[in-house]
C-alpha cells in the first residue's frame, strides 16, 4: 500500500516540471520519483495466529474484547494473564528467559543429580552393610561370652574324672549299690527276659514235633528265665 503523502509530493513534483517547460531529464526524474512509491510493510500472520483465526472459541472471545461494556462491564480474558502476561508487569518473562538455552550447564546439573543420587544409594547401602556387620559381631560376642560362663561355672563347680555315665562299675562288671543300679539291673533283666521268650517262640515254630527233623535228636528248648520284678515292688 502506498502512503498518500509520498504519491501527493511527486505528483505535484511532476506537475511542476512539465509546467516549467523542463527538458526529458528533469521530466525522467520527476516520472521515476512518482513511480517509485514507498510501500507500507505488513507483518504476516504466524501458523499460530492463522489457526486460531480459524477456531470458532477464538473468534468469540475475540468479539466479546471488541464488544462495548455492557451494563458498564467490559470483558476481560483472564486466561491471558495465565498464558503470557504484558510486558512490565511482574509476571511477565521473555520467550528466551523461558527456555534453557546452555544445554552443557543442563546436562551437567543432570549428571551431577544421577552422580548424588547414585552416592546417596552407596551411602545407604554401605551404611545398612556396616550395620549387618555389627550385628553378626555382636551376636558372635553374645555366644562366645555365654560359652565362656559355661566354662567358668563347670571349672568352678568341678566333676569327678572317669565317671560312668550310667551306674555300673565296668572294671568289676557290678551294679550299684544304689536305685539308679536297681534299675539297671531291672532294665537288663527285661531285655534277657524278652530274648529268651522269642528264642524258645521261634524254637517251637520251627519244630513242633519235639526233635529235629535233620538229625532226628530230641529238640532242646531255651531256659526262659523269670520274669524280673521291678526293685522295691514299684509297677513298671
Amino acid at each position: 500500500v502506498a502512503s498518500p503523502e509520498s504519491a501527493q509530493a511527486a505528483a505535484i513534483a511532476m506537475a511542476m516540471a512539465m509546467a516549467a517547460g523542463a527538458g526529458s531529464a528533469q521530466l525522467a526524474a520527476a516520472r521515476f520519483a512518482h513511480d517509485s512509491r514507498v510501500f507500507a510493510n505488513k507483518q504476516p500472520l504466524t501458523r499460530y495466529e492463522r489457526h486460531s483465526s480459524r477456531d470458532k472459541e477464538s473468534k468469540e472471545r475475540a468479539l466479546l474484547e471488541k464488544r462495548p461494556p455492557v451494563r458498564g462491564q467490559r470483558y476481560i480474558n483472564y486466561g491471558k494473564g495465565i498464558a503470557s502476561a504484558d510486558a512490565g508487569t511482574v509476571a511477565h518473562i521473555t520467550e528466551q528467559d523461558r527456555f534453557f538455552t546452555d544445554f552443557a550447564a543442563e546436562e551437567k546439573k543432570r549428571r551431577e543429580h544421577t552422580f548424588a543420587v547414585k552416592q546417596e544409594q552407596l551411602n545407604r547401602r554401605r551404611f545398612e552393610q556396616a550395620m549387618a556387620e555389627e550385628e553378626r559381631w555382636r551376636d558372635i560376642d553374645s555366644q562366645w561370652a555365654a560359652a565362656e560362663a559355661r566354662e567358668s561355672s563347670r571349672k568352678a563347680v568341678g566333676a569327678p574324672r572317669n565317671k560312668s555315665s550310667v551306674p555300673y562299675n565296668p572294671l568289676t562288671l557290678q551294679y550299684e549299690d544304689s536305685a539308679d543300679g536297681d534299675m539297671l539291673r531291672f532294665t537288663d533283666d527285661q531285655i534277657r527276659f524278652r530274648a529268651a521268650q522269642r528264642a524258645e517262640r521261634l524254637r517251637a515254630h520251627q519244630s513242633k514235633d519235639g526233635y529235629n527233623p535233620v538229625t532226628g535228636d530230641p529238640a532242646t528248648s531255651v531256659r526262659v528265665p523269670p520274669a524280673p520284678q521291678p526293685p522295691g515292688g514299684r509297677p513298671f
